[in-house]
């Protein structure tokens, strides 16, 4: 009992201070052009989405929450009109598989990792979206026309199915949570495999 109150107040004083340096940062709120038709966006609380304009549709990576989401989905209307038509999640944890029902809700499908989907779907939360589209394995591409979408899934390591997403064509790539600039991660975290990470 008492190792497992260690580790309650472990995450609770971890939570604390990933919050306190995130806003201590300073980010502003935005977008910003990164490459040729892609962007990345922030409403300055330490996570960072992004977003790849194409000839005909768009993709968004990492919705993050429904705050996030729809203002990133206000940041891609100012961009563009073209239909989003994949939200990619990275994995399973909360900060990161929330806020897909925002892109679900405008005809975009929701792609995880077969591993984060089977999570998300067992732990449902209340804006999350399940996943439309599912892979298993180490690598799958998704074709949008002028761009390729690329994931890998690395095996074990930060949370179940983490997935980085790369744009070859565009020379992007979307990786959360395996480093994490100006701040340390989360010590205790139940699914953590530091041993493959």
């Amino acid at each position: 009992m008492l190792s497992q109150m260690k580790k309650i107040i472990a995450v609770l004083v971890g939570s604390l201070f990933f919050t306190i340096t995130a806003f201590a940062a300073g980010e502003n709120e935005g977008t910003r052009k990164i490459a040729d038709g892609v962007y990345s966006f922030t409403i300055g609380e330490g996570n960072y989405s992004m977003f790849v304009v194409g000839d005909k549709n768009v993709a968004v990576f990492e919705p993050f929450n429904s705050r996030q989401a729809k203002k990133l989905l206000e940041a891609v209307r100012h961009v563009t009109d073209k239909p989003i038509k994949y939200a990619f999640i990275s994995h399973n944890h909360w900060d990161h598989a929330s806020g897909g029902k925002v892109f679900s809700d405008v005809g975009a499908k929701t792609v995880m990792h077969k591993l984060a989907a089977d999570w998300v779907s067992a732990n449902p939360g209340r804006d999350a979206a399940p996943a439309d589209m599912t892979w298993t394995g180490n690598r799958k591409d998704i074709d949008l026309g002028d761009f390729t979408v690329e994931m890998r899934y690395l095996g074990l390591n930060h949370g179940r199915g983490l997935t980085i997403f790369t744009i070859p064509e565009r020379r992007a790539a979307y990786i959360a949570d395996l480093v994490t600039p100006n701040r340390v991660m989360f010590a205790v975290v139940p699914d953590f495999n530091i041993g493959e990470w």
